[in-house]
C-alpha cells in the first residue's frame, strides 16, 4: 500500500513541477514579446474631433464624390491610473463607448521605451485589451 501512496505522491510532485514550468515559461514568453497585465483605474475616456484634411499649402480637401471638406476620423482616449503612476492610451471608438470611468481594469498590452532626439526618454503605453474587474 505504501507504494501506492508513493506513486501518487511522485505524480503529484510531477504535477506541480509541470505546472511551475508552464507558468515559467509563460512569465518568459512575456518578457521576451514585452506584453503585460496591468491593473488600472479608468479615470476618463476623451474624444478628439478629427481635423480638416488639408494639402500641403493648407488649402481643405474636398471629397470627390460629395464635393463637401474631408475630416481624418475622431481619435479616442482612456485616462489610466495605476500604482506608481498614470497614462494616456489611444483606444476604440468601441471601447470609448463601453468603458466605464472610476472602474478597474485588467489592461493587457505593451510598454516600449521611447527616445526622443531631443528630451529624456519615456515609457509609452499601448494597452489593447481591458477586462472589467470591479
Amino acid at each position: 500500500m505504501s507504494k501506492i501512496e508513493k506513486t501518487e505522491t511522485v505524480t503529484q510532485d510531477e504535477f506541480l513541477e509541470s505546472k511551475l514550468l508552464e507558468m515559467m515559461e509563460a512569465k518568459l514568453q512575456q518578457i521576451e514579446s514585452n506584453e503585460i497585465t496591468l491593473g488600472i483605474t479608468l479615470l476618463e475616456t476623451e474624444q478628439v474631433q478629427g481635423k480638416m484634411k488639408t494639402d500641403k499649402d493648407g488649402t481643405p480637401q474636398t471629397d470627390p464624390q460629395t464635393g463637401m471638406i474631408s475630416f481624418w476620423n475622431d481619435s479616442y482616449y482612456a485616462h489610466c491610473s495605476f500604482n506608481g503612476g498614470e497614462v494616456k492610451v489611444k483606444i476604440s471608438e468601441e471601447q470609448y463607448k463601453t468603458l466605464v470611468p472610476s472602474k478597474k481594469y485588467l489592461a493587457k498590452g505593451r510598454l516600449t521605451m521611447v527616445t526622443p532626439d531631443k528630451g529624456f526618454p519615456y515609457l509609452k503605453a499601448d494597452l489593447k485589451d481591458f477586462h472589467r474587474i470591479f
